[in-house]
């Protein structure tokens, strides 16, 4: 059974509708296409890597300054972890 949280309550896919749910999958599909866009013009086409472990390091990093340094328009201008703090 898989359980979506939706403000102050629980529901389980089999009480959402058919419509519900693709727009659930749509709205999460059109945040990872942002995301990986992102990840593609700020982190990909900006560096070269000589192996995999260099790979996996600067993209820790990237990830770290993208959840940390970085902020948002869409967040008010703040970064993702400062805004999950005011709003938690």
């Amino acid at each position: 059974m898989i359980i979506i949280k939706t403000s102050k309550f629980y529901k389980t896919f089999s009480q959402f509708s058919y419509n519900s749910i693709v727009n659930l999958v749509s709205l999460d599909n059109l945040v990872a296409e942002s995301n990986f866009k992102s990840l593609k013009f700020e982190f990909v086409y900006q560096n070269q890597f000589e192996n995999l472990e260099e790979l996996k390091r600067k993209l820790g990093g990237h990830i770290w300054w993208y959840n940390n340094k970085r902020l948002h328009s869409s967040l008010g201008y703040k970064t993702p972890i400062e805004y999950k703090m005011i709003h938690s």
